[in-house]
């Protein structure tokens, strides 16, 4: 039941977005719809797709939002929560594509194609060493581990717009190496609530990075 209301929030949101212009159906609700096809196809550069509800409607929203964009094909959608597990939020947009969070560190995706099958974090606390484990499905049809040694080290503050609203931040960027690829960069935006309000976070070496946006964790 509290998906549904999501998605129907989600959709309201998309048509007050929209105004009094039929032709205009891309707000969040409407491009969501193609949000597997687009992002999956990564090779085959489809049009890319835009959120373009305005950022007053998606602020105002009455469902928190997360504003996802994949850097490999410029295409970016709108996930609501789906579920909670304590400090782990999976996000998932209308036709079903996921991300999931723990804490705003990336740990998940499903529906993207190559996806992220699941991350483990030595520690969650930003600063200094952090090993990282992600688990993938590899060409021998088995899900198994790649190990990251991960560097984190703050780089200056930044004052980010998401949705129209200003946030100070301390730019946190993470440097990561395992047995098969060096220099993975990740990079956080943190609030002064210490909630990562937006980063930049490798998913796989087909899928690429995600510019993650939170536009209402800490703010209800």
């Amino acid at each position: 039941m509290a998906l549904k209301q999501s998605f129907a929030a989600l959709a309201l949101l998309a048509v007050t977005a929209c105004g009094n212009n039929p032709d205009q159906q891309t707000g969040i609700y409407y491009y969501a719809k193609d949000a597997v096809q687009l992002a999956a196809s990564a090779l085959s550069e489809p049009e890319k797709s835009r959120v373009t509800a305005s950022p007053a409607a998606i602020r105002n929203a009455p469902v928190n939002i997360l504003i996802v964009e994949n850097l490999e094909t410029g295409n970016e959608a709108g996930f609501t929560i789906a579920a909670v597990n304590r400090d782990t939020i999976t996000w998932q947009s209308d036709d079903g594509v996921q991300v999931v969070t723990r804490r705003g560190y990336l740990i998940g995706t499903a529906g993207y194609g190559f996806d992220l099958d699941g991350s483990t974090i030595s520690s969650l606390d930003v600063g200094g060493k952090v090993v990282r484990t992600h688990y993938r499905l590899r060409g021998n049809a088995q899900v198994e581990p790649e190990r990251f040694e991960c560097l984190q080290r703050s780089v200056g503050s930044e004052v980010i717009t998401i949705a129209g609203r200003q946030f100070d931040t301390r730019r946190v960027r993470e440097i990561c190496r395992s047995p098969e690829r060096t220099d993975i960069e990740n990079i956080y935006w943190i609030d002064r609530q210490g909630i990562i309000r937006q980063s930049r976070q490798w998913a796989g070496p087909v899928l690429g990075s995600l510019l993650i946006k939170d536009v209402h964790s800490g703010l209800r």
